[in-house]
């Protein structure tokens, strides 16, 4: 001990009453101009890559051209350049504090894009309009202001009730059959609609029927014919949705069950219609984590104490997140979370043919086998074209890998059932002669090349 009181003393500086003076470090940064040559010549080389690729791509392949959807007269003329509209040269229209990665559609945002893209359309002022779209999007990402401490009283038994069939009936996500309708009804009934403390008390519970509430009155607020009623109905429902997040540490780190998973895959899927990526990529991931340290994605083992519908009720609660996880990861650009390969679930258990197995509620076999099929594929892109391995590939080798993955999608698009092959609902915009022919992996592929330093 002494010897070590003699080291750190002698180790220590010596004040000699003067100031110190350091030389300021200097990061080796690459000239602004040899960046930009450098990724003209990779995307010289990439596209001369590709079309060669794609002229002998096989006949009768859906190829459709990319949307761009842009209103270039409601935006300030402007030229493409970096410097342009006041933009800080030292960072991207795009740049914010969050990560989007390479394979975020964000990355249309970057100066490489901005300038690939105003070339190929002849839009000289596309840098105005990614600016907008990233701060747009942007503004959503995070939350403006913290959790109001005091909690909104839950609504009567009538206004519950319409809220709960409203969003059995009409949401988006109750296609998933997270809640079972019926299960849920039936522990509704036995709510006491009075201000209690103790209400609270069940945490999964309180932030499950808070969700669904915040779901309904978002819906039923918007139908009605006031012109504030958008307005109003995200105001409402909001402070109903403040009360599921208010318990969000409880749900996390407390003692948990599969009922504290469907709370907080719930919660995501509500965040998805607030516009707020980072606030759904966040409760997804704290739904996928706690389901991973559940077991949910790795087989049961020899001699469980599940029986069987408590089996494939997880299976397939895992499976639901697994498609939202892939779906939300692969739309932004945020990295995915992995599963590890110790006894993992690689096959889509059998659907009972009985409702409400488990907590989870009936679910379309189609329907969640397409959707599960479906991440994979996207789960597959992402591995074979935007990870930092991939990206350092040859434009050959990435040309070869994006036309495999389309003749893999055309596939996949002919084996789906004609109510889930229907073609999308909006109008492309014409692009130059030779552009068309490109396939849309390879084009997004393209945009995500010109995002690397």
């Amino acid at each position: 001990m002494i010897s070590f009181y003699i080291q750190a003393a002698a180790l220590s500086p010596v004040d000699h009453d003067e100031t110190c003076t350091y030389q300021e470090e200097q990061q080796r940064r690459r000239k602004r101009k040899e960046r930009e040559q450098d990724t003209e010549d990779r995307l010289a080389r990439m596209e001369m890559v590709l079309r060669a690729a794609t002229r002998s791509a096989p006949k009768g392949s859906d190829q459709r051209p990319t949307v761009v959807d842009i209103d270039a007269r409601s935006h300030a003329t402007t030229t493409a350049s970096p410097g342009a509209s006041g933009a800080d040269p030292g960072t991207d229209p795009g740049a914010d504090n969050a990560d989007q990665g390479p394979a975020s559609y964000l990355s249309i945002c970057s100066f490489s894009a901005v300038e690939w893209v105003s070339r190929r359309i002849g839009i000289p002022d596309f840098l105005a309009s990614a600016k907008r779209l990233s701060k747009d999007v942007s503004r959503g990402e995070c939350l403006n202001r913290i959790i109001d401490p005091s909690r909104t009283p839950e609504p009567d038994m009538e206004t519950a009730f319409k809220w709960t069939n409203v969003y059995f009936e009409t949401c988006l996500d109750s296609v998933f059959a997270v809640p079972c309708r019926q299960d849920f009804m039936a522990r509704l009934r036995v709510i006491q609609f009075e201000p209690d403390p103790d209400q609270m008390a069940d945490k999964p519970w309180y932030a499950l029927r808070n969700t669904v509430y915040t779901s309904g009155c978002r819906v039923s607020l918007s139908k009605e014919s006031s012109p504030a009623a958008f307005s109003e109905s995200r105001t409402q429902s909001w402070k109903y949705f403040e009360n599921a997040l208010a318990v969000h540490t409880d749900l996390v780190y407390g003692r948990t069950d599969l009922t504290w998973v469907r709370a907080l895959l719930m919660m995501a899927f509500h965040a998805e219609t607030l516009g707020s990526p980072a606030l759904e990529y966040m409760l997804l991931s704290n739904a996928t984590r706690l389901a991973q340290s559940k077991g949910l994605h790795l087989l049961p083992p020899q001699g469980s104490r599940f029986s069987p519908e408590e089996i494939t009720s997880r299976q397939w609660l895992w499976w639901i997140l697994y498609s939202y996880e892939k779906h939300v990861a692969y739309r932004s650009g945020r990295p995915s979370v992995r599963s590890c390969n110790r006894r993992r679930l690689r096959r889509l258990p059998p659907l009972p043919a009985s409702s409400g197995f488990g907590g989870l509620g009936p679910v379309n076999p189609e329907f969640a086998t397409a959707t599960v099929n479906h991440a994979q594929t996207s789960s597959r892109i992402s591995k074979k074209l935007t990870t930092a391995k991939a990206l350092r590939k040859s434009p050959e080798e990435m040309a070869g890998r994006a036309q495999d993955l389309e003749h893999r999608l055309h596939q996949r698009r002919k084996s789906l059932p004609p109510n889930f092959s229907s073609p999308p609902r909006f109008k492309g915009l014409e692009l130059p002669p030779g552009d068309a022919d490109v396939p849309r992996p390879v084009r997004a592929l393209l945009v995500c090349r010109t995002t690397l330093p």
